[in-house]
């Protein structure tokens, strides 16, 4: 039974996507078989910036089952690495990283919706869907979800997932709205699970410690502004050098192992 992992930022603009889809490739080179899953399909994004993508192994086709038919045959809409295809257009995507993305030609107005007792629905499809990602062959499930909380995929899924990673930066509007929702987090006592708390777009010149002090939870790491994520988006690749050492730090703090000679860097400014 694998872990899952929710990756979740109250905003768009925060960098959730790229965390989100770096993390799994780092877990992935680690050797742990993991799956990718994209739940928000307001901000679809992995096929455009990676350019895989597939017209038979999809997230859109298995939500028309799923939704639709009450049918979660989740295997047959796995995209696989010898399915991605070959070459060094995509040696970057490691073999035990599995796939559950859009299509490039995925559009948001044709994703399927509940019509009729929505509430009782969107919980029985919670209950199923995490039920049915559990009993899979991975070691972590990596759910990138909505900034919507009242989204089918925010509140309901976030209560299940066994991990969360909260992205946030230094922007006082993001901490004023992440403050703001941890009070609904704590009605539907969310506040239990494990929480790893990350800033993001962090600037090199302000110290480490002064964006822990911002909230009043653990911060597990603080990741740098990378300039040079621009060239590596370009090559239509995931994270950087900088991005995937952190991406190390909270790989480990979810409990998966990392070698500890991949970790030797500092990027923030000293007192």
């Amino acid at each position: 039974m694998g872990k899952i992992i929710g990756i979740y930022g109250v905003q768009r603009g925060l960098g959730t996507t790229t965390i989100g889809q770096s993390l799994a490739k780092v877990i992935g080179e680690s050797n742990s078989k993991v799956l990718y899953l994209e739940l928000d399909y307001l901000n679809a994004t992995f096929a455009h910036k990676t350019s895989v993508s597939n017209p038979e192994r999809n997230m859109e086709l298995f939500m028309e089952k799923a939704i639709l038919e009450g049918r979660f045959d989740i295997q047959k809409y796995i995209l696989k690495k010898n399915e991605v295809g070959e070459g060094k257009r995509f040696s970057w995507l490691p073999s035990n990283m599995e796939l559950l993305t859009f299509s490039n030609d995925f559009a948001e107005e044709s994703f399927p919706r509940f019509k009729t007792n929505v509430e009782t629905l969107v919980e029985k499809f919670s209950n199923d869907f995490i039920s049915k990602l559990k009993a899979l062959d991975y070691d972590y499930v990596i759910l990138q979800l909505p900034n919507q909380i009242e989204n089918v995929f925010g509140l309901p899924m976030l209560s299940k997932c066994d991990s969360v990673v909260s992205i946030l930066t230094g922007n006082p509007i993001v901490l004023s709205r992440y403050k703001n929702i941890t009070n609904v987090f704590k009605k539907a006592n969310l506040q239990y699970k494990e929480w790893v708390h990350v800033f993001n777009l962090c600037s090199n010149k302000i110290d480490e410690e002064d964006y822990k002090m911002l909230i009043d939870f653990d911060v597990t790491t603080c990741i740098p502004y990378d300039p040079g994520r621009a060239e590596i988006e370009f090559s239509l690749q995931l994270g950087s050098e900088i991005i995937d050492d952190h991406m190390k730090i909270i790989a480990k703090k979810l409990g998966c192992f990392i070698r500890n000679d991949q970790n030797g860097f500092r990027l923030f400014k000293s007192k």
